[in-house]
């Protein structure tokens, strides 16, 4: 299948909100993407890295791709916009991994997750959410409480400090959230106990929590046992030395029972599917739901969930497997655009394939070359991220890679394909320059002839040439091209501008010129 891995990053000072530190926590993604691109290309699959921006979103539906892996939190600096992206895949109807965007944008928000999770009668710390600095305390929360930014997550905003035992600690770390992470803060009772993470994977009746894992907390007195920014991210610091993990974690059969119970009632709640994670403090044999996260960290050496994956005796390929059929039953599969993209050519000397991302490498050289660019109708360089997606979109191109024995050589192309006029424009470029010149270039002429008249059944073919090309304006007369025009000084290189020649053929022409073979 056609993957696309969608992910985003945060450009240094490009932070909408916050600290500058919190961009640590917003591209550990990295490491996931490339743990999750190894296994899926392992498993035969094609996979393209798409980071998110305005401008990929808008090529999207373009791109031919079965399913896309969801890793994206957000655009740049806005998280916000995880659910956003959601929403637009659904629209485009292209099927993608873990939850959807209506429950992206329900446990994005901790004040409306807590709302649903009372509403089902699942157990969960007494809050409030705080608009502004001076607004009253219910009184019914009781201290010691901890104060967090209602709409991040990775631990962002809370800190050693976030835990408070009166009112003028609490306020000051009020008016912190409000002024620096610009949202509201959530204000909920402190629960001093065992914290647990409850990995869940599925979706309906297929739902099942994994081995617990545990947070231990090493800390030096006085330190809260909370995990902070600081704990989670900041390595070398006292507190992300003194909290690890322990996985499967040491808990009796009946309260291992009871807390993935009701992990599974909050999974449920807020709709998530795929794969997700419930986090839960354990006070005296009491389980609390503090926050569900319906895509959590995949990164195979910080991971929790890739913790309890292991202790349940999977792989990390497993897993990635799990989570994309997840995926693949949610939604159909795009239809591919042709049963041609998948055509295989052969001649007398050489094989032409249809083109696939494992060939970037080899595509950028042919390319970016320097004595090649002499004849290409764009003579600049391009990037691996443009050609990989270019190489992916759902268009009427059908690209091949052309090989002699095993040795790869060239790229050739009919394109711009117009299947209600029956017309198309051919390219080819032999990359290996010391094999240009050996006849190879009329070999693949006749090859694409063959395949656009007689499997693509068009009528008519474009081609064209700079005016320095010359072998190549000798190649396409040799097939029986016929020279109609001249685009002047079009094409520019190195500070000249020079002409293009345009080439065209019809059917007739290629039947009689097949026919004048047969004679001759």
């Amino acid at each position: 299948m056609n993957i696309g891995i969608l992910y985003n990053l945060v450009e240094e000072g490009k932070l909408q909100r916050g600290v500058p530190t919190d961009i640590v926590a917003e591209n550990e993604v990295l490491d996931a993407v490339s743990a999750v691109k190894a296994s899926l290309e392992h498993a035969g699959h094609e996979v393209l890295l798409l980071r998110v921006s305005s401008e990929l979103l808008g090529e999207l539906n373009e791109l031919d791709l079965d399913v896309i892996f969801n890793l994206a939190e957000g655009l740049g600096g806005d998280t916000l916009a995880e659910s956003k992206i959601a929403a637009l895949l659904e629209l485009l109807k292209i099927p993608y991994t873990g939850s959807n965007s209506r429950t992206l944008a329900i446990c994005h928000d901790k004040f409306i997750t807590k709302n649903i999770l009372v509403s089902q009668g699942i157990l969960t710390p007494a809050y409030q959410l705080i608009m502004e600095p001076n607004e009253p305390i219910n009184t019914k929360l009781s201290y010691p409480l901890i104060v967090k930014p209602v709409w991040e997550d990775s631990s962002i905003g809370i800190g050693p400090d976030s835990v408070v035992y009166d009112e003028e600690h609490l306020r000051r770390k009020i008016r912190h959230i409000l002024e620096v992470y610009l949202q509201p803060a959530l204000v909920e009772e402190f629960i001093d106990g065992r914290e647990l993470n409850v990995a869940i994977l599925g979706s309906g009746g297929t739902v099942r929590a994994l081995p617990l894992s545990e947070i231990v907390f090493n800390l030096p007195p006085g330190e809260e046992w909370v995990v902070s920014y600081e704990a989670k991210w900041i390595e070398g610091s006292k507190w992300y030395e003194g909290t690890c993990r322990s996985c499967p974690a040491e808990l009796d059969p009946d309260t291992a029972a009871r807390v993935k119970d009701l992990a599974l009632k909050a999974y449920r709640a807020v709709g998530c599917s795929g794969y997700g994670r419930v986090d839960i403090r354990l006070r005296e044999g009491i389980p609390y739901v503090l926050e569900v996260n319906p895509n959590p960290c995949l990164s195979p050496g910080h991971s929790g969930f890739v913790a309890s994956i292991e202790a349940d005796g999977m792989t990390f390929g497993q897993l990635v497997d799990i989570v994309l059929q997840s995926a693949i039953e949610k939604g159909r599969l795009k239809e591919r655009s042709s049963d041609n993209k998948s055509e295989l050519i052969k001649t007398k000397n050489l094989t032409m394939r249809p083109v696939k991302l494992c060939d970037v490498d080899i595509l950028l050289s042919w390319f970016n070359d320097a004595e090649n660019l002499r004849f290409m109708d764009d003579s600049g360089q391009i990037s691996r991220g443009y050609l990989e997606r270019e190489l992916m979109k759902t268009s009427n191109d059908f690209d091949f890679i052309v090989s002699l024995g095993d040795k790869p050589i060239g790229f050739a192309s009919v394109y711009n394909v117009d299947g209600k006029n029956m017309r198309g424009e051919i390219s080819i470029l032999i990359g290996e320059t010391e094999l240009q010149g050996r006849g190879y270039g009329s070999e693949i002429i006749m090859a694409l002839l063959r395949f656009a008249f007689e499997k693509l059944m068009l009528h008519s073919l474009f081609a064209s040439a700079t005016v320095l090309n010359e072998s190549s304006q000798r190649i396409l007369a040799k097939a029986g091209f016929r020279k109609i025009g001249t685009r002047r000084e079009y094409h520019k290189y190195e500070g000249e501008f020079l002409d293009e020649i345009f080439f065209d053929i019809t059917e007739g022409d290629y039947k009689a010129m097949l026919s004048q073979f047969k004679t001759g």
